[in-house]
């Protein structure tokens, strides 16, 4: 605070922010194996991993940096599916199968890569993989 007579108080003093809740998130990290989704569009290809694993209760995504903006800004849309899947109590890789099991949307900017789930060692791996390209 100030020693300015006239500053108002609800200017000068510092916010408390109380935190009242948030969207059902999966965690963000796993140290185990990992079953992962392959995500394309038409112009870079490969442009992320959407991954889970069930026993933490973990799943995200991994984008590849080789493909620039479309794997950072890609990411939107498959993490709201990750989150409508969260609400809905869906294990990790449940989510996976179901966002596989959709059909793209015609507009949409990117798509799952048909086949099976995916599996690497651990989500270490798979940070590898997408830096490999």
């Amino acid at each position: 605070m100030g020693t300015d007579p006239r500053a108002v108080p609800r200017f000068t003093e510092d916010l408390r922010l109380k935190q009242t809740g948030g969207p059902a998130v999966y965690h963000h990290t796993t140290g185990k194996p990992v079953r992962y989704l392959t995500v394309a569009n038409d112009r870079s290809g490969v442009i992320g991993y959407l991954w889970a694993n069930d026993e933490d209760g973990a799943a995200g995504w991994e984008p590849r940096p080789a493909a620039g903006g479309d794997a950072f800004n890609g990411a939107r849309p498959w993490l709201a599916r990750l989150r409508d899947a969260r609400s809905r109590e869906l294990p990790p890789t449940a989510a996976l199968r179901e966002i596989a099991a959709e059909p793209p949307a015609e507009d949409a900017p990117s798509a799952v890569v048909p086949g099976p789930l995916a599996e690497a060692p651990s989500l270490a791996a798979l940070r590898d993989l997408a830096a490999s390209g």
